[in-house]
């Protein structure tokens, strides 16, 4: 049941957000690749209404490792991306809004803290 709610939400942005690039306004079609701060502002509150449900759930340990993928994710990121950078000479991906210095992006630190929810579930509900 717990992550029935969970799911449930995530699976609800992913068909609003289908249908929402379905709508035609004035002929032309939704953009769906060019970033917005109101569809990146619209995943992060279904983010964190489940990320907080799933907390609520589960208690601290969960909260802590979110903490901990949301440090430990873009500094590895960001070893990885300079490593890159200075073992073949050009980069392995570029971020446009809210870089830290070239490598990684701030807005990247909300999906890394998914990540750790999602491993969380991994590991509590499927691997133990």
């Amino acid at each position: 049941m717990k992550l029935s709610i969970f799911f449930a939400l995530l699976f609800t942005i992913l068909g609003l957000e289908f249908l929402f690039s379905k709508i035609k306004i004035n002929g032309k079609s939704h953009k769906q690749y060019h970033f917005t701060l109101s569809r990146y502002v619209y995943y992060l509150i279904f983010l964190i209404v489940s990320a907080i449900y799933i907390v609520y759930k589960e208690g601290t340990p969960l909260l802590l490792t979110i903490f901990a993928f949301s440090i430990i994710g873009p500094a590895f990121e960001w070893f990885v991306g300079i490593t890159y950078y200075k073992i073949v000479g050009q980069r392995l991906w570029t971020y446009h809004r809210g870089t830290i210095h070239g490598y990684t992006s701030s807005l990247a630190v909300p999906l890394w803290a998914f990540g750790g929810i999602i491993s969380w579930i991994i590991v509590k509900y499927l691997v133990v």
